[in-house]
């Protein structure tokens, strides 16, 4: 938007004196040079009267007459009428609009509770690479009912353990863990939590144990963890319940921010 302003008035300041003639008799006044800036070129009364004194004061009688005649001025009267031309407009304040192609993202301010679903997964093994992939876990719940869904992530096979990465956007100090399972619940074995150093913390330890409702909304407390974490390890065990697939369909991180 200045770009545009500034090319604006070097255009119509220089442009407007090589009115209807070829000579330097042709030169408008400054007051009527000010009028067909302002007329003409969108800008203010000040910016206007700023920019034909920078007119007049840089190019000398020779550079208006090879404007005139449809030429150009020399190179460092261009210059120096250009930066006068800046500092005409450096007063002026212009705002930008927000860039449609970015949109805006939500910061919460520091020392507030923030509950967010994960944005990113990864795993040691997963089903396949769209449907029942580890990125099936990310976002808020969209598994309805209870059974086998490619809406969740879910590991290769029925017979084994694995491990679930999850990734959140905003480190927080964290509370809680809920897990929502989505398919034969209850194959948690361990949840351990990485904060923004790296350094991991196992905040539940436990055994497999059937679920009582499916889809199982799991809630895990957390104590004691004074560093941000933004990411959680979800580790579970097939073989112990021998159920099949145990499947996990969203992760939300519960915390307070930095």
């Amino acid at each position: 938007m200045m770009k545009m302003k500034i090319v604006s008035v070097l255009a119509l300041s220089a442009g407007l004196i090589a009115c209807g003639g070829d000579s330097s008799s042709n030169v408008p006044t400054r007051d009527e040079l000010v009028a067909q800036i302002v007329e003409s070129g969108g800008v203010d009364q000040v910016v206007a009267e700023c920019a034909a004194d920078a007119l007049f004061s840089n190019l000398t009688e020779a550079d208006l007459t090879a404007v005139v005649a449809g030429g150009d001025p020399s190179a460092e009267a261009q210059t120096a009428f250009t930066n006068a031309v800046l500092d005409c407009l450096s007063g002026t304040t212009v705002t930008e609009p927000p860039s449609s192609d970015v949109p805006a993202t939500d910061v919460p301010a520091s020392g507030v509770e923030y509950s967010q679903w994960a944005s990113n997964a990864f795993a040691t093994s997963q089903y396949g690479e769209t449907s029942w992939s580890a990125s099936e876990s990310t976002g808020e719940p969209n598994v309805v009912k209870c059974g086998d869904n490619g809406m969740a992530w879910a590991p290769m096979t029925t017979t084994e353990e694995a491990t679930l990465t999850v990734q959140f956007d905003i480190p927080v100090i964290p509370s809680a863990i809920s897990v929502v399972q989505s398919y034969n619940p209850g194959a948690i074995t361990s949840i351990e939590v990485v904060d923004v150093n790296g350094d991991s913390t196992v905040v539940y330890s436990g055994v497999p144990k059937v679920g009582a409702d499916c889809p199982a909304t799991s809630a895990f407390p957390i104590t004691g963890v004074t560093t941000a974490v933004d990411e959680v390890n979800i580790t579970i065990d097939e073989t112990v319940l021998d159920l099949g697939w145990s499947e996990v369909d969203a992760v939300q991180l519960v915390g307070v921010t930095k």
